[in-house]
């Protein structure tokens, strides 16, 4: 479970989550939003809040990041308690991103595993999480009790 994250700031409709990252260069506002690709989908979008909206390829680095992608995940769980039946799908922007995500779902699959049903899209094919592979996309569901 998420232990050591920033408080959120969820939007009145729970769809975009806003919080704080407070490091080395200062306090950093970061956003978290879930845009609808339609029906019960949800593309999971992440980055800086800047003048012009979000900035999903700015780089921060102000050497939080296990505590902000804690409170991405915390974001996570919010909005599945409000939208149980959503299915979200996250793809970083770059590969470096990816590079990222995949690391992620890698060390902490004990830890998503008892909530939520993974797959993943390799070369275009759908197929359950295996922590051995490396994927393009990731898509996740809250797990049925």
């Amino acid at each position: 479970m998420i232990t050591d994250s920033y408080q959120i700031l969820p939007s009145v409709d729970y769809r975009a989550f806003k919080f704080y990252s407070i490091g080395v260069k200062g306090k950093i506002e970061k956003v978290v939003v879930f845009q609808s690709l339609g029906g019960n989908r949800f593309n999971l979008a992440f980055g800086d809040m800047e003048t012009n909206g979000l900035n999903d390829r700015i780089i921060s680095n102000n050497l939080d990041f296990v505590k902000v992608m804690a409170t991405v995940a915390k974001c996570v769980y919010v909005f599945l308690a409000y939208f149980p039946d959503a299915i979200i799908e996250i793809k970083g922007v770059d590969q470096k991103r990816q590079n990222f995500y995949n690391t992620i779902f890698k060390r902490k699959w004990e830890e998503i595993a008892p909530y939520f049903d993974v797959k993943g899209i390799v070369s275009g094919i759908l197929q359950p999480y295996n922590k051995e592979l490396y994927f393009d996309k990731f898509v996740i569901q809250q797990k049925r009790q």
